[in-house]
């Protein structure tokens, strides 16, 4: 286990090359897979939070409340609930339900929990084991990132499953509208935009759409509607994607739109400019 300081803020960090140490990114190889020992992985990070959180690892100093986010440190509070820190308060965060981290029953010896923990009120989810599944099932509360959001998943159509789980635990959810950088963010000082505007001088993003159309490949002065799509993933079970779908079954307004995420090893699906049919445009660039 690893210290540091970075701009005031103090990390630890879990140091094991034999986990983390690859090329690719955190979740997925240089070929945009899955690493096929994520479970591994993201096992360790969750039980060396677990073991930090409860065991007194260091010294002086025990937290008042433990914050993980999606399936990657979702075993958190699992392995608390079976360590030294049963009471301690824990927050688990969804971003996009859509990610789980499930896997097949062979991997459970591995990850150092107790038989009892394979079961449907902690990581047994549909003869396997969810990552996330299990911190939804042990966290003290669960947020999500907007109110919208954490009412879609309650339902069969967004909650990927997990509405059921998510249903009988509404008191303990809670949609947090996430935060911006307002400096960094900026329109008015933005230097990825071309045209900059602030609140009296809107008409300027003329200009903004004038350059999407033209980096997309979009039909210009079309007087079609331009959408704009930006989901924290490319997923095939993704919300935002069915919603959109939804949203123009039925109109014969033209419309177009672009879509801005990551896909990774999917990305050849959405490559290059594809004609949608119900009348509207949709340019992809990756």
């Amino acid at each position: 286990m690893l210290a540091a300081e970075v701009n005031g803020v103090d990390l630890l960090v879990l140091d094991q090359p034999a986990l983390y140490a690859r090329d690719g990114g955190p979740y997925l190889d240089s070929t945009g897979r899955d690493y096929p020992d994520n479970f591994r992985r993201f096992a360790a990070l969750s039980l060396a939070a677990a073991e930090i959180a409860g065991n007194g690892i260091i010294p002086n100093w025990k937290p008042d409340i433990v914050h993980v986010h999606d399936w990657q440190t979702a075993l958190t509070p699992v392995y608390m609930r079976f360590g030294p820190a049963p009471d301690l308060p824990t927050v688990m965060t969804i971003h996009n339900i859509a990610f789980q981290g499930q896997f097949g029953a062979s991997v459970f010896p591995e990850l150092a929990l107790p038989p009892d923990a394979f079961s449907t009120q902690f990581v047994e989810y549909y003869g396997d084991v969810g990552f996330l599944k299990g911190g939804l099932q042990t966290a003290s509360a669960i947020t999500t990132v907007s109110p919208s959001y954490a009412q879609e998943i309650l339902t069969p159509e967004f909650g990927m499953g997990l509405d059921g789980l998510l249903s009988s635990r509404v008191a303990d959810l809670t949609g947090i509208v996430n935060g911006i950088d307002g400096e960094t963010w900026d329109p008015q000082t933005d230097p990825h935009i071309p045209a900059h505007y602030g609140p009296g001088t809107l008409k300027r993003r003329a200009g903004n759409r004038k350059a999407l159309e033209e980096r997309f490949g979009l039909e210009k002065g079309s007087g079609a509607d331009l959408l704009r799509h930006q989901p924290p993933h490319l997923a095939e079970r993704h919300g935002p994607r069915r919603r959109s779908r939804r949203r123009y079954r039925g109109t014969r307004r033209q419309a177009r739109r672009a879509r801005l995420g990551r896909s990774g090893a999917r990305k050849r699906a959405y490559g290059g400019r594809v004609a949608q049919p119900r009348a509207y445009r949709h340019g992809d660039r990756l």
